[in-house]
């Protein structure tokens, strides 16, 4: 035989075996004529005349007579070669919808982040010119008098601010005024410092020009705007929100 014939031979024999209704054959076969694969590989002469054959050939007949596997060996190959070309197909298409959902999980949760992020930074803008942020009752306490050694002598005071306009509260906690719009707030959070100017209002509601530089610049008690110490106009000055 030509090297040329051998090697179509061969090649006749690969194509053979490619195909996967052969290859489901031989491994169905190998499983349910499993004695005779066993007896193949490990069994010894003694072995074989101790299942009552005088050779490995005769133990193959034997069991090939009394366990014929051949059909269902055919159906089992048979079923595999159309089931598992779609179980494969649908592994893969359920791989890539986990992969597509991932992304998609993915980029929601980059979106969302993005979306707070852009939520905080809006926060933050507006916390910087907020003036409602002074909502609410404080005592405000200023430097009024000095005693003997020349120490200020803080005179602490009631007050209600709402929308930047300055009230007084009296003794009985009801409100007087306003007596200053506060303007030109800014809150610097990242040095924990505010500042802001207050005006006085006239009676008629009109902002004077006179005394209007009541200028305070003011720092947070560790990032806290509740209690605010600093100065205004030079003088020591503190407020404490009460509500």
């Amino acid at each position: 035989m030509k090297i040329e014939d051998l090697s179509k031979v061969l090649d006749e024999i690969k194509i053979r075996f490619s195909s996967r209704f052969i290859t489901y054959f031989i491994v169905y076969w190998l499983i349910f004529h499993w004695r005779i694969s066993v007896a193949l590989i490990w069994y010894d002469r003694s072995q074989i005349q101790a299942e009552g054959c005088r050779s490995i050939f005769e133990f193959i007949r034997k069991q090939l007579i009394v366990n014929n596997y051949h059909c269902e060996v055919f159906w089992y190959a048979l079923g595999s070669t159309i089931a598992f070309p779609i179980i494969k197909t649908m592994i893969l298409a359920f791989d890539a919808i986990i992969v597509v959902c991932r992304k998609n999980w993915i980029s929601k949760i980059n979106e969302d982040e993005l979306f707070y992020k852009n939520i905080e930074l809006e926060k933050n803008i507006d916390n910087i010119n907020n003036v409602k942020l002074l909502d609410g009752q404080w005592i405000f306490s200023f430097s009024k008098f000095k005693d003997d050694k020349n120490n200020n002598i803080k005179t602490p005071q009631p007050i209600y601010i709402i929308n930047g306009e300055w009230y007084s509260l009296n003794e009985e906690g009801i409100k007087t005024g306003p007596y200053f719009r506060i303007e030109n707030f800014f809150l610097n959070e990242k040095k924990n410092q505010l500042s802001f100017t207050k005006n006085v209002i006239k009676p008629n509601g009109e902002i004077t020009y006179f005394d209007k530089n009541k200028y305070n610049v003011l720092t947070l008690n560790n990032g806290n705007i509740n209690f605010l110490r600093g100065t205004e106009n030079g003088e020591e000055v503190d407020y404490e929100k009460i509500k």
